[in-house]
């Protein structure tokens, strides 16, 4: 069977899946359909500078190739427990204990 789809296409629709994925994910009640032990790590950057011991959004990012990762569209709230990140700054996100903690970030 040929794949009518151009590669282009095929990318934009696994970005699809993929964010409505990570969205049911941490959705209340639904993370336990995706199995495993709910561990999901993010890369990420921060949208406003995030200081410690503060709650601000953060944009996921992924892709297959580092250094060329792209925004999902998913724009959750993280706590950061550790060090002030400025603006537009790297970062690492985990989903524990009902929420998004920054577990560490670009100096």
């Amino acid at each position: 069977m040929s794949n009518n789809l151009s590669d282009d296409a095929v990318a934009e629709i696994e970005v699809i899946v993929r964010a409505e994925a990570n969205r049911m994910r941490n959705t209340r009640g639904h993370r336990g359909r995706w199995g495993g032990s709910g561990l999901n790590i993010s890369l990420a950057k921060t949208t406003i500078a995030h200081d410690k011991g503060a709650t601000e959004t953060i944009d996921l990012y992924s892709g297959t190739t580092k250094g060329s990762e792209t925004t999902t569209g998913i724009s959750p709230d993280a706590y950061n427990r550790f060090a002030d990140l400025e603006t537009g700054k790297w970062c690492t996100a985990i989903f524990i204990g009902g929420g998004w903690e920054l577990i560490a970030g670009e100096c």
